[in-house]
C-alpha cells in the first residue's frame, strides 16, 4: 500500500492507513480538488456532506496531489493503464490527474485499446482534512474560522497557489499559531525566512542584500 502526495504538500501528521485499510471494497483515495472549508467549518457537518455531495455529482473533484493505493490486482491494473495511455497521448496529454482519473472511469466499460477487459474499481475522496488551498470562496489561509481548524488537518497541498514555498511555510505557522495561542491574529503569522527549506544563507561578507 503507498500514500504518495506532490512536493507542495505540507504533512502534517502521519497519514491515518489503517483507516482507509479498514474499507475493504475501496481501491484507492484522492485528494478533494477544491474545497469551500469556511462553509463546511461556519455551518457545521451535515452542510459539509450535501456541498460535496452537489460537488461530487457535478464531477469527480480528482486531484492525485494526495493519493493513497491499496496494493490490489485491480489498483496494478488501473495504473498500468493510466500510464500506458500517458505514453499514448503524449505530449498532449494534459495534467497528470486527468489521464488517472480517466483510466479509472473506463475500468468499468474496459480498454479496447489496450485489450483490457472491464473490471471493478472503486476510488473515494479522502476526508477534507487531507486539505487543499484550492477554494472558491475566501482565501483559507487569511480566513480565521478556516485557521483556528487547521489543527484537525493531516496535511495541506498548496495547488492553485502562484507562492508555493512561501504559502506552505505560512500555512506552518499558522497552523502553530491557532493550535497554541489561538487568535484571529494568527491570519498574519508567517514564516521567517531563515526557517524555510529553500532559504540560503548569505556568504561571508554579504549581507543579503545582493
Amino acid at each position: 500500500n503507498m500514500f504518495i502526495v506532490d512536493a507542495d504538500v505540507v504533512l502534517f501528521s502521519v497519514p491515518e492507513t489503517n483507516s482507509f485499510m479498514s474499507q475493504s471494497d475501496v481501491d484507492a483515495m484522492f485528494q478533494e480538488d477544491y474545497m469551500d472549508y469556511h462553509g463546511a467549518y461556519t455551518n457545521g457537518p451535515e452542510w459539509t456532506k450535501q456541498y460535496l455531495d452537489d460537488v461530487h455529482a457535478q464531477g469527480s473533484n480528482f486531484n492525485s496531489g494526495q493519493m493513497w493505493y491499496k496494493a490490489s490486482e485491480r489498483t496494478s491494473r488501473w495504473i498500468q493503464t493510466s500510464l500506458a495511455h500517458g505514453v499514448m497521448c503524449a505530449p498532449n496529454c494534459g495534467l497528470e490527474q486527468n489521464v488517472l482519473h480517466d483510466a479509472a472511469k473506463r475500468a468499468s466499460v474496459g480498454d479496447t485499446e489496450l485489450n483490457i477487459e472491464p473490471y471493478t474499481l472503486n476510488i473515494q475522496p479522502l476526508p477534507i482534512t487531507y486539505a487543499t488551498f484550492c477554494s472558491r470562496t475566501t482565501d483559507i489561509l487569511h480566513d480565521w474560522e478556516v485557521i483556528k481548524h487547521m489543527g484537525e488537518w493531516k496535511s495541506f497541498h498548496m495547488c492553485c497557489a502562484g507562492y508555493k514555498y512561501d504559502g506552505m511555510g505560512d500555512a506552518i505557522e499558522k497552523r502553530k499559531c491557532a493550535m497554541q495561542t489561538p487568535d484571529p491574529s494568527c491570519t498574519e503569522a508567517v514564516m521567517s525566512k531563515e526557517e524555510r527549506w529553500d532559504y540560503v544563507a548569505p556568504a561571508d561578507g554579504d549581507d543579503g542584500t545582493h
